[in-house]
This record gives structure tokens, sequence and C-alpha cells, in this order.
């Protein structure tokens, strides 16, 4: 079976798309927006354009805009506007007083036609006292091997139960900023 890339070579497909990104000049804001384009930054360039190194801002997340229930019809970034709006959050044209895990659940209840804000999770799962435990001796271990044998590679098992959670506490116990 072939694909669209090898059906349509040289097609550049047009799925809208949800875009957010924050910048150094807003603080505290997201702008939450919407295209057309195959390429987001493509858009977002138009709206800011300065080039490399002078950038103020970041693309922090993208997703298409289609409605999850397969009817192929699609939601803009008004809808998430509106929805944000009704979660309390201020708003200035397209930019949001919001975090990035409030906009992104803004998206997934609109994804999913789920416009009751009763219903929204926060997303937010605290591991449990025995994964916390997990990451902290493996970050104990890790700290100690630097300290001990920098020039050796450290690895480090865990013999969890199934159901643990390894790959949940692994990424809630990752900070970035400690790398």
């Amino acid at each position: 079976m072939q694909t669209i890339d090898q059906i349509l070579p040289n097609s550049r497909r047009s799925v809208p798309q949800i875009y957010m990104y924050d910048d150094v000049a807003f603080p505290g804001w997201i702008k939450i927006g919407q295209t057309g384009r195959h390429d987001v930054n493509e858009r977002i360039d138009e709206q800011h354009p300065i080039t490399e190194p002078y950038k103020t801002y970041h693309l922090l997340w993208h997703d298409n805009a289609f409605y999850a229930d397969g009817s192929g019809e699609s939601f803009g970034d008004h809808d998430l506007h509106d929805y944000l709006r009704r979660m309390g959050k201020e708003l200035i044209g397209e930019w949001c007083r919001c975090s990035l895990r409030e906009a992104q659940a803004a998206y997934v209840a609109v994804r999913h036609r789920d416009t009751d804000i009763k219903t929204v999770r926060d997303l937010d799962y605290e591991m449990r006292d025995e994964q916390a435990q997990a990451v902290q001796q493996t970050a104990d271990y890790f700290a100690r091997m630097d300290r001990e044998e920098p020039d050796r590679p450290s690895h480090y098992l865990w013999n969890a139960k199934m159901r643990f959670g390894k790959t949940f506490a692994t990424y809630h116990g990752w900070e970035p900023s400690a790398y």
C-alpha cells in the first residue's frame, strides 16, 4: 500500500493545528493560536519577524485540531480560549495567563468535546510513596557514582513488581533542570 507521500510526493498537506508558545516579553502568558500551515514555526515567524539569535519566543507544543471522535471536523483556537475563560483564566486576545499543562488540558477537553468544566482532570498525578522512594534511591546512587567513579558509566535496575508504575515514576521523577 502506498503512502500519501508516495502518491503525491511534492504535496504539502494542510492540517489544521493548534499551537502554544511563550515569549520572554510576556512571562506567565502563553499564546494559543491555530494555523493550517504545514510548518507551525513558519506561522509563528510571521508574528515575530525576528531572526536567530534574537528570538524571544519558544514553541512549547502543537497538535492537530481535529475532534477525537473521528468525524473529521476540526475546532479552532477560539474554542480553547472560550474553555480557558470558563476555567477562570485571564485572556488578552490569544494570550492566556496559564500554565502549559492547563492549556493542554483545555485542548484535550475540547478535542474530546468535553465542555463541562467540572469534569476536567487535574492531570497532575503524584507519585506513591514507594515510587518516590525508588526515584530518590536511584538519584542518590547516580550522585554517589558520579563522585566515586566519575569515568565509569552508571547503571541502575529497578526490580519492581508489575503495575508498580516504573515508567510513570521515571518520567515524573526526572527533572530536566538537574541535567
